[in-house]
């Protein structure tokens, strides 16, 4: 599992295959940062960037209702941003490994913070990249506006068609951090635009490679992390030493 972790590459290496996130669609962002963001390199903005919205594996197109999506619809996404001279830097983000109650695509909130898995199926799997690193769940909140959501309202035809029907130059999805564990409070830090139309592809199934980014690496960085990120545990709880904080409305108005 360090190979998911630590192999920098934009490529899987010769004779590894995508067991997860096996199915999507691709198409080039660029990253539009807020004016008054805090943060630099990348995050001031980006114009050269792939992003992948992905199912953890095909779906069964006869369970069409809604009460049949869970493990039958576990949807992610994946990015890349490409930079001169070193290697590309990558984020990937999910609702939750159990799947979503819903055919729409963009109907949850995408997180780099991931729910514990709850069946025993994906427990082994959490398991299994828990020998690469003790933290499994957190790998920045990411939502889309409402005119992106409202195309996939209903469950009519197959996602990646929808998806074809996105412009260049629409903005696809917000992106939201929270720089204090203690508050709660996330702020918006810009927004992913299209600067291509999406498509599926077989490069892009079975080896386009996203790294991950290795949390224990980041905690190191920002102690104040610490408590409030989960430990892997097969029978514990997975529940963090102290909760998020509510992020109450004089933080929101910055008070």
């Amino acid at each position: 599992m360090s190979v998911t972790l630590y192999y920098q590459s934009d490529s899987l290496p010769e004779g590894r295959k995508k067991l997860i996130h096996s199915v999507g669609v691709v198409g080039k962002v660029k990253f539009v940062a807020e004016p008054d963001t805090p943060y630099n390199g990348l995050f001031k903005g980006a114009d050269s960037a792939l992003i992948r919205f992905s199912l953890d594996k095909p779906p069964n197109y006869s369970k069409s209702e809604a009460q049949n999506t869970y493990d039958n619809f576990a949807l992610g996404l994946e990015l890349q941003f490409l930079a001169d001279g070193v290697f590309s830097a990558n984020l990937v983000a999910m609702w939750g490994v159990n799947g979503v109650d819903t055919f729409n695509f963009f109907d949850k909130k995408m997180s780099i913070h991931v729910p514990k898995a709850e069946d025993l199926q994906l427990k082994l799997g959490a398991k299994k990249f828990s020998t690469a690193t003790p933290i499994v769940q957190n790998v920045a909140h990411i939502q889309t506006p409402a005119d992106i959501k409202k195309r996939f309202t209903n469950y009519t035809r197959e996602y990646s068609q929808v998806f074809t029907e996105i412009q260049q130059g629409t903005t696809a999805l917000e992106v939201l951090a929270m720089d204090d564990p203690a508050t709660g409070c996330l702020k918006k830090l810009g927004t992913l635009i299209t600067t291509s139309e999406f498509t599926t592809s077989k490069f892009g199934d079975e080896n386009l490679f996203f790294q991950h980014q290795n949390y224990v690496n980041d905690i190191e960085l920002h102690q104040q992390w610490s408590d409030y990120s989960p430990q892997f545990s097969f029978f514990g709880s997975n529940e963090p030493k102290k909760p998020e904080g509510k992020c109450s409305f004089a933080s929101l108005l910055g008070f």
